[in-house]
């Protein structure tokens, strides 16, 4: 496996630590607090740079536009939702922190899971996705 997917296999697990690590820790405490809400900021950070990382690398291996390849296709759309996932759930924790009633934090609290299972799914898909464009390429070092 290249250097460049492994780089972006390592972002996309510390996304998923950081975000999970949030998400469960707001379940456990049965609030949302400002410690949850920097822990899924973090998250969408790595997220978005593992997203890049091999967007970026396959584009550059095949040669082609980002937008020309049905590979990067499905990984730009996967990676795409699961960054506007992150970033609504980041969005509406901050406001829910800031005014939320205990009905918004019940409501939060109970969709909140739901949000992570969805994520999790386009994290598997750009993970598969990363380690398949290495195969792909057969590179073993960069």
């Amino acid at each position: 496996m290249s250097k460049v997917v492994l780089a972006s296999i390592i972002f996309m697990t510390l996304s998923l630590l950081t975000y999970s690590g949030g998400v469960f820790w707001e379940r456990k405490e049965g609030e949302v607090w400002p410690r949850h809400t920097i822990l899924f900021g973090v998250g969408i950070a790595f997220n978005i740079v593992g997203v890049t990382i091999i967007t970026v690398y396959t584009s550059l291996k095949s040669g082609e536009a980002i937008t020309d390849t049905l590979f990067s296709n499905i990984n730009i759309i996967s990676g795409a939702v699961g960054v506007l996932l992150l970033a609504v759930h980041f969005v509406w924790a901050i406001g829910v922190v800031r005014e939320g009633t205990d009905k918004q934090l019940e409501i939060f609290h109970k969709l909140s899971i739901i949000i992570w299972v969805l994520w999790l799914i386009t994290y598997f898909m750009s993970l598969r996705a990363g380690i398949t464009a290495g195969r792909f390429w057969g590179e073993t070092n960069e």
